[in-house]
C-alpha cells in the first residue's frame, strides 16, 4: 500500500510541475526535414562529392526559388554510424508537403542551369547511392521555444 501511495504522490507532483503549451513553450511554424544516412565506411567522401552534383543542386534551386528557407549537410564527428545528416528547412508544414507545381518549377530550372551536362551520368550518381548508403531515419521536426527562461 505504501508503494501505491508513493507512486500516486510522484505522479501528482510530476503533473503539478508540467509545462503548459503556449504559456511555458510554443512550437514554431518552420519545419525541418531531417534525413539520416548510414554511409559505408570509406565512402563518405564519395557520397558527399556526389551529393554536390545531385541533391545539393536541387536544394540550391529550391532555395533560390524561395521554396525552402535553408538546407545543410552534417557529418558525425568521429566514425559513428549513422554518419551523414541532411536538413531542409521549410517555412511551414504546407511548404514541406509534396507539390507538383513546385517540382515542375524545379525541373525546369534544373534544365535551364544544367542542360549542357551529361544527364545520364548525373542520374547514375543517384543510382549508385543505393550501393554505399542506407536511409537510417527520416522525420520532420518543429522547433520548441521556451518562454521566460531565467
Amino acid at each position: 500500500m505504501k508503494h501505491i501511495y508513493l507512486s500516486l504522490l510522484t505522479i501528482l507532483f510530476a503533473f503539478s510541475l508540467s509545462a503548459e503549451p503556449w504559456v511555458d513553450w510554443s512550437v514554431g511554424d518552420e519545419v525541418t526535414e531531417l534525413t539520416i544516412m548510414d554511409v559505408q565506411s570509406n565512402y563518405t567522401d564519395t557520397y558527399l562529392t556526389n551529393l554536390k552534383t545531385t541533391l545539393i543542386r536541387d536544394l540550391q534551386i529550391r532555395k533560390d526559388l524561395g521554396l525552402i528557407l535553408d538546407y545543410a549537410v552534417w557529418v558525425a564527428h568521429w566514425l559513428d554510424h549513422p554518419n551523414v545528416y541532411i536538413t531542409t528547412v521549410f517555412a511551414n508544414a504546407e511548404a514541406a508537403a509534396p507539390n507538383q507545381a513546385n517540382d515542375e518549377l524545379v525541373a525546369q530550372e534544373w534544365e535551364n542551369r544544367y542542360s549542357g551536362e551529361d544527364e545520364e551520368a548525373i542520374q547514375q550518381l543517384g543510382f549508385n547511392y543505393e550501393e554505399i548508403r542506407t536511409v537510417a531515419d527520416h522525420t520532420y521536426l518543429r522547433r520548441v521555444t521556451f518562454h521566460d527562461v531565467e
